[in-house]
């Protein structure tokens, strides 16, 4: 029920109307030729009073100078803060940027403050070693390359800076320019007599390079040695004997075993061809296999009821002991199965009984609009 309708909640606004701060100064010119400045909300408005209206930021053009790159330079590090005498606590150093960079020169760092517990060791940072000399340049005319290497001489250690470069620099040389050759093509020789025919009725001739190419000019395109068959005695093919039969492919049921010859001579001028067949195979057999069937263990127990009152299920399983071999059967059997439990009590069942409504409690508030409450138990 709604409470009784006294009197409406009255309130009042007094205005508080938005207020900017001055204005700052103009900034340094950019290398966009413009200048800066800012300002802020002193004062915001409530919700009666008038918002602010017109810009933060204010820009006009300045003239600038931005023709020359410039790195960033920060300050030293100053001295670590003091620690107490039981060196708990944190101790702060800190560097500031003394020169911003320019166009394209160096950033300056991410870290201009450093804090550290007072009882850890102090900071080691990284060092390099020297750079080595300078190498060889890699070609002893025209533009080749030089470099020079380092190593890390100290690592960093307790927080200490890592180090930051590389360990090897390259640089282009040129210790003189190269003398360019004369363009000459390569010259073969005449070629040589006839050998006399050898017992494998074949003759060669021979011929040499007379001249070398050089600055760049062409290679010699041929060959030196030339054979050619003389006579007209026919060779006939001639191959191996057979090897010894290699051992089965297999210790028990069919296997394969095999045997090769190899070519020792091909034919020629007309004798006789090779034989086709250089490797035959044949079965062998060194007795059945042992028949070994897939083996199951017992049943175990029966699992415990899903459900301690009412209709439920249990379970029971069982493993493979050993899988089939060679020839042998399957593993075609159930390895779990399930049941209803054989003697579960029946579930009582009782409906919820709501108790009787308590006396209405008081208005929830003293003016506006509100509601009593009324409440009761589950018995």
């Amino acid at each position: 029920a709604a409470c009784p309708v006294t009197s409406a909640c009255k309130f009042e606004c007094t205005p508080r109307h938005c207020a900017f701060a001055e204005w700052g100064d103009w900034s340094k010119p950019t290398c966009n030729g413009l200048c800066e400045r800012q300002r802020i909300i002193k004062t915001m408005n409530n919700e009666c009073g008038e918002p602010c209206h017109g810009r933060l930021v204010d820009t006009k053009e300045c003239g600038s100078k931005c023709d020359e790159s410039r790195d960033c330079v920060v300050s030293p590090w100053s001295p670590w803060s003091a620690c107490d005498e039981q060196m708990t606590g944190q101790k702060y150093r800190s560097r500031s940027v003394l020169q911003m960079p320019k166009l394209d020169g160096k950033a300056c760092p991410k870290a201009l403050s450093e804090t550290r517990a007072c009882n850890v060791p102090e900071a080691v940072p990284c060092k390099f070693q020297a750079w080595s000399e300078w190498t060889s340049c890699s070609k002893t005319c025209g533009k080749g390359m030089k470099m020079r290497d380092r190593g890390v001489l100290a690592t960093a250690e307790h927080g200490g800076e890592q180090c930051s470069g590389s360990l090897r620099e390259l640089r282009e040389c040129e210790d003189q320019a190269c003398v360019v050759e004369p363009v000459v093509d390569c010259a073969l020789g005449e070629w040589g007599s006839w050998s006399p025919c050898n017992g494998d009725l074949q003759r060669k001739r021979t011929r040499k390079i007379v001249r070398p190419a050089s600055g760049g000019g062409k290679e010699c395109d041929g060959a030196l040695v030339s054979t050619e068959s003389c006579g007209t005695r026919a060779v006939d093919c001639e191959v191996s004997e057979w090897t010894s039969w290699d051992e089965c492919s297999k210790t028990c049921g069919s296997g394969q075993t095999r045997r090769q010859r190899e070519i020792h001579r091909f034919p020629q001028h007309g004798g006789k061809l090779c034989p086709p067949d250089l490797i035959q195979s044949k079965g062998c057999n060194l007795g059945p296999c042992e028949v070994r069937d897939c083996l199951v263990s017992s049943w175990g127990g029966w699992s415990r009821c899903s459900s301690s009152c009412g209709p439920g299920m249990q379970a029971r399983y069982r493993d493979i002991v050993r899988t089939r071999g060679e020839g042998g059967a399957g593993c075609f059997f159930e390895l779990g199965e399930t049941r209803e439990c054989p003697a579960n009590p029946p579930c009582f069942i009782a409906d919820c009984k709501l108790g009787e409504w308590a006396e209405w409690s008081t208005c929830s508030v003293k003016c506006g609009g509100g509601a009593p409450e009324g409440t009761r138990a589950i018995e």
